[in-house]
């Protein structure tokens, strides 16, 4: 009976520990390689966003990284890479395109999601350890331990990638009304997603199911589908 409860308990205090741990990380090096943004464009219709969301502003930082993405933290703030921004001061990404990355970011925050990404990064590895524990006496596999940790580590992948990409259509969906309500429109956010994977350089490949996003086409098909619905709700 101790070793069963031992079993459960023991994982989930790793849990607790590692999302700490990850927290702390994760604000230290986001607010050593990055500074507020400047850009007096972005931050006028950054205002546009906060008024429409209801809020006194949109907190934005500028991260030093050559990706081109957005996140947003536990605490409610927005960073922007310096990738992104650097596409758009290449004039390859209009500002309202940049906006709707802030957008999606702030549809993570008030949904949720931020605090629900740390959580799963630090708890990925027990979750891992348990199905590997698990499999091992469930499941006798041929070719022992490696066999069961590369199968407790799929399992962990489809669970989180569906988590994911549950989360960044909930994302768009909010990003979507914000836009709208703003008089941003949601050209902007379908635009950004068109150019997405050629400015990347990393088109969208492999198994579609593992994938932490859902395809470029089905976003853009759910946005078009919100919109419709938000035109509907406002006649």
């Amino acid at each position: 009976m101790i070793t069963k409860i031992a079993f459960i308990l023991v994982p989930l205090a790793w849990m607790f520990i590692a999302f700490k741990m990850s927290a702390a990380r994760t604000r230290r090096q986001l607010r050593k390689n990055s500074t507020k943004l400047s850009d007096p464009k972005l931050l006028q219709l950054n205002g546009q966003l906060a008024r429409a969301a209801g809020i006194t502003n949109v907190s934005v930082m500028v991260h030093d990284v050559d990706a081109i993405n957005g996140l947003a933290t536990p605490e409610g703030d927005i960073y922007l890479t310096r990738g992104l921004l650097d596409c758009h001061r290449r004039q390859e990404l209009s500002a309202e395109e940049v906006c709707s990355v802030t957008a999606h970011e702030l549809g993570h925050v008030a949904l949720g999601h931020a605090k629900k990404r740390l959580a799963t990064l630090a708890i990925q590895n027990a979750i891992r350890s348990v199905f590997g524990v698990a499999l091992g006496r469930l499941v006798p596999i041929p070719g022992g331990r490696f066999a069961i940790g590369w199968l407790a580590d799929l399992l962990v992948r489809l669970l989180v990638a569906g988590f994911s990409r549950a989360d960044e259509l909930q994302a768009d969906k909010y990003a979507t009304a914000l836009m709208i309500k703003s008089g941003l429109g949601t050209e902007p956010q379908k635009n950004l997603l068109r150019k997405l994977e050629e400015l990347s350089g990393r088109p969208a490949t492999g198994v579609a199911w593992l994938i932490s996003h859902p395809s470029i086409s089905k976003r853009i098909e759910a946005i078009e589908l919100n919109e419709h619905h938000w035109k509907l709700e406002g006649k």
